[in-house]
C-alpha cells in the first residue's frame, strides 16, 4: 500500500511539472472530449506517467475517471503511449514544443530521484523541488554563458567554418 501511495505522489508531481512546462490548464477536464490538442496532451501525459512511475496502465487510466466516466482502460492507455511516441517523432521539427517537452522530461528525471515521497507531504516536496529548480536554473544559465563565451571566441575563425560551428551548437542546444 505504501508503494502505491508513493507512486501516486510521484504521479502528482509529474502531472504538476507537465502542466507547468507545457502550459496546460488541466488535461483531465471532461475525459470524453476528443479534440486533437487535448487527446495529444493526454497521450503525452500517459507516456510520462508510464515512463517515470511503476503504476500499471489500468491505474494510469484511473486518473481520467470522474463521477460520469470510469476512466481509461489499459488498452486506451497503451494506445495513448504509442500515440505519444508517434507524436514525438512527428513533432521533432517543432523545436519549441520539443524543447518544452524535453525540459519537462529532464526536470522529472533530475528532480524526482532526489525526492523521497513517502516521508514528506506534497507541500514539503514542492518546497524542496523549488530549491532544486533554482539550482537547475543556475546550472542552465552557467551552461548558456559558457556557450556564449565560446561563440564569441569564434570571431577569429573564417566565416564559412564559423557558421557551421554555430549551427551545430544551436542543434545541440535544442536536443540537449
Amino acid at each position: 500500500m505504501l508503494q502505491i501511495k508513493e507512486e501516486l505522489n510521484k504521479a502528482e508531481f509529474i502531472i504538476d511539472v507537465f502542466k507547468k512546462e507545457l502550459q496546460i490548464k488541466d488535461p483531465f477536464i471532461n475525459p470524453t472530449v476528443r479534440t486533437r490538442d487535448l487527446v495529444d496532451m493526454r497521450a503525452l501525459l500517459m507516456y510520462l506517467l508510464r515512463r517515470h512511475t511503476h503504476l500499471s496502465m489500468e491505474r494510469i487510466g484511473k486518473f481520467w475517471s470522474d463521477e460520469n466516466y470510469i476512466g481509461k482502460n489499459h488498452a486506451s492507455v497503451l494506445h495513448g503511449i504509442k500515440k505519444a511516441e508517434n507524436l514525438l517523432d512527428s513533432k521533432f521539427g517543432d523545436k519549441l514544443f520539443m524543447y518544452r517537452f524535453a525540459m519537462c522530461d529532464r526536470k522529472i528525471k533530475e528532480i524526482m530521484p532526489a525526492m523521497v515521497f513517502e516521508k514528506k507531504t506534497v507541500a514539503e516536496e514542492l518546497i524542496y523541488t523549488k530549491e532544486l529548480n533554482r539550482r537547475l536554473i543556475h546550472r542552465e544559465i552557467y551552461r548558456k554563458d559558457q556557450i556564449n563565451n565560446f561563440i564569441k571566441s569564434l570571431r577569429y575563425i573564417p566565416d564559412i567554418h564559423k557558421r557551421n560551428i554555430e549551427n551545430k551548437i544551436r542543434e545541440w542546444l535544442i536536443h540537449s
